[in-house]
């Protein structure tokens, strides 16, 4: 197996103690010493702690993911595709869980540099998301129009994940969670087919 770039490690070494302590409590000493790298060096590869979570937020990026399960599905219709992807977004989701529940216990310490970084995922996986649906649909829905439906279809399925796996705690079996993005998946179509969008 090849061994990770020092900057790969650094990365990794940061993710895991991002998720086991947060942003703001893991010291870039830690992270150097988990990655096995002097604290120097870590400056020299991102030059400061919040430069190193963007990269970390980069790197664990859902897109690819995603990216991955539009292609699983390429020839299909609409709704496969977005079910999929409803699929890959949730279960994403709930790998990265500890992760996200140390960002969001942490939300109002945050810096507006940090806040920033995240919003620039959001507009990432969102505009992501447009493309997808430009790329299906015949017709010449509006770009806005269709990011209100990108951002309705995220959050759904986002609102699904906060509740099911951290308020309830598993509660709905796999199945049930299937039928609820599917679910999803026919609001989102039904809304395209109006007027209104």
């Amino acid at each position: 197996m090849q061994s990770l770039s020092t900057r790969q490690r650094i990365i990794e070494a940061a993710y895991t103690l991002f998720s086991e302590k947060g942003y703001h409590r893991t010291t870039t000493r830690e992270i150097a010493k988990a990655a096995s790298v002097s604290e120097v060096t870590l400056f020299r590869k991102f030059g400061n702690k919040e430069r190193l979570f963007k990269e970390v937020l980069n790197s664990k990026s859902i897109i690819p993911d995603l990216l991955d399960a539009v292609k699983e599905v390429e020839q299909s219709d609409l709704e496969d595709v977005l079910f999929s992807l409803a699929k890959k977004f949730y279960n994403t989701l709930v790998s990265k869980k500890k992760f996200i529940v140390i960002t969001f216990s942490e939300i109002n310490k945050y810096s507006e540099k940090i806040i920033d970084i995240h919003q620039k995922v959001i507009t990432q996986l969102d505009d992501f998301l447009v493309n997808i649906f430009l790329k299906y649909l015949d017709n010449d829905k509006k770009k806005s129009d269709l990011k209100i439906l990108v951002m309705a279809f995220r959050g759904m399925i986002f609102d699904l994940f906060l509740t099911n796996e951290i308020f309830l705690r598993k509660k709905n079996l796999k199945s049930n969670i299937n039928d609820i993005l599917l679910s999803y998946v026919k609001i989102i179509l039904n809304s395209l087919n109006k007027d209104y969008v």
